[in-house]
């Protein structure tokens, strides 16, 4: 539009401008700032209105040419969002006016009391799904949302429909996948309510009047089906938790793109295929008791931060990787009942917090090593149901923590020294030594040093998966309460 174009003014705080298109474009209700008159229609027919209306064609031409809007009749029980014309002037350093810049804005930071922390980009893009808004809004004190769950959301200066309804969206799509659902537990999911409130659903404020998904708990409600790859889009996820249901399928791999994502429960479903590592903010992982197989994937060694991970019962084969053994806040680690072979690994560092390592019930093999010493929290070694061999670990007994050693059914062979320790395993309370190729008689004498076993009135509980013999006949334990008295 040149500066000789037409300019009416209709009335208190409208103007009507001709574009470059040929159209006329009606201003309403414009904001200004402090280096614009009070007076809006003196201001747009002062000395710079040339200015402010070439800022105007400017901003138009742009949101024209990159498709913003679409026209469409607007359907039953919607209304119109309005908009809002923001007039400033930018400034160099010495005072001076560098330049002239409009913005049209949707209005529902004026509407709905919204706060914009930053709005000054060259183009807003309106690439909304629908250009009118949700008629039930709730708004308090403390937050603006919809029932629906599709609000506007501010990012790096541009309005756009994400956040929730992304949310929203990845909910739907889970319930999906869904193939039985006996207890009902999702039949709530719907438009009546927040999906905030939706069961097993928890939120979390992440900004100004924006909640997102933080929480999906849905273990043991007999749920059928598969997880869906929409839940990759809860982007804010930080906690889930499915465990003890009939899952099937593979493990969806959007699921990596979770980066918040801390505690993965996926155990004692019917999940297939090869394993799917989270991502490297994972600090516990449960996928125990379900149909896997395959190798554990060299990109595990990319959660540093893992603390609990539960990987028995799975059919899991080839090795085990060596860097588990560098992991310092692995505090559990638990591959029971699976195909791996090789050797455990050679190395665990100084200053771990490993406290239980269960690996019964594999086809690991040599020596087991000496590293272990450096696990000066270790509570429960289970190593039974494998092919390791050696001589009795002895060394283990400076272990002050240890209360459970398991190692029947190995090819541990020579003769149990006494121990020259004056207490050694000072807090053992269960030691299973079956199936071995020990040779000479039990060192009554080293026994007779577990203290632990002695004391009264000792309780404690752990949960250990494990195979003991009593006179001659096999007990499966898979929890031990141990009280002695």
């Amino acid at each position: 539009m040149e500066n000789g174009s037409e300019t009416q003014v209709l009335g208190e705080g409208q103007i009507k401008l001709e574009l470059s298109s040929g159209n006329f474009l009606v201003l309403d209700g414009v904001f200004h700032d402090p280096f614009i008159r009070k007076n809006l229609i003196s201001a747009m027919i002062s000395v710079d209105a040339p200015f402010w209306k070439e800022a105007i064609k400017g901003e138009m031409d742009s949101l024209t040419s990159n498709k913003t809007w679409v026209l469409s009749d607007l359907p039953p029980g919607r209304k119109t969002i309005g908009c809002k014309w923001v007039f400033k002037k930018k400034l160099r350093a010495d005072g001076s006016i560098e330049k002239f810049k409009a913005r049209l804005l949707i209005a529902l930071s004026s509407i709905y009391k919204l706060d914009i922390h930053q709005m000054d980009v060259k183009t807003t893009f309106l690439n909304v799904m629908e250009g009118y808004s949700d008629v039930n809004w709730i708004s308090d004190s403390e937050e603006t949302k919809s029932t629906s769950g599709y609000v506007f959301t501010i990012s790096n200066g541009a309005v756009s429909w994400k956040a929730e309804e992304t949310d929203l969206k990845a909910l739907i799509g889970f319930q999906a996948k869904l193939t039985h659902d006996p207890l009902g537990i999702t039949n709530s999911w719907n438009h009546s309510i927040h999906f905030c409130e939706w069961p097993g659903v928890k939120c979390r404020r992440v900004s100004a009047g924006i909640v997102r998904v933080a929480t999906l708990y849905r273990p043991s409600v007999n749920l059928v089906g598969s997880i869906s790859p929409h839940i990759g889009n809860l982007s804010f996820l930080s906690y889930l938790n499915l465990a003890n249901n009939s899952f099937g399928g593979e493990i969806p791999e959007e699921i990596r793109g979770l980066r918040r994502l801390k505690i993965l429960i996926l155990d004692r479903n019917l999940l297939h295929g090869p394993l799917q590592v989270p991502p490297s903010s994972t600090t516990f992982l449960s996928l125990a008791d379900n149909n896997f197989s395959g190798e554990i994937p060299s990109s595990i060694c990319r959660l540093i931060s893992l603390q609990h991970l539960y990987l028995s019962k799975k059919n899991v084969s080839g090795t085990i990787p060596k860097c588990f053994g560098n992991f310092r806040n692995l505090s559990v680690l638990d591959l029971g009942n699976n195909n791996l072979h090789g050797s455990i690994p050679a190395t665990f560092v100084k200053g771990n917090s490993l406290s239980r390592l269960d690996l019964n019930g594999n086809q690991l093999e040599g020596p087991l090593p000496r590293s272990l010493f450096n696990c000066s929290k270790l509570v429960t070694l289970n190593l039974g149901n494998n092919r390791i061999n050696g001589s009795f670990p002895y060394w283990l007994e400076n272990l002050a923590e240890l209360r459970v050693l398991v190692l029947r059914c190995n090819r541990f062979s020579g003769p149990i020294p006494t121990s020259k320790a004056r207490f050694s395993f000072p807090r053992l309370l269960v030691i299973e030594l079956s199936h071995n190729d020990f040779t000479g008689p039990l060192p009554a004498r080293y026994f007779q040093q577990f203290q632990a076993m002695m004391k009264e009135n000792t309780s404690e509980y752990y949960e250990v998966h494990m195979t003991i013999i009593i006179k001659g006949d096999d007990f499966e334990v898979t929890k031990s309460l141990i009280y002695l008295q």
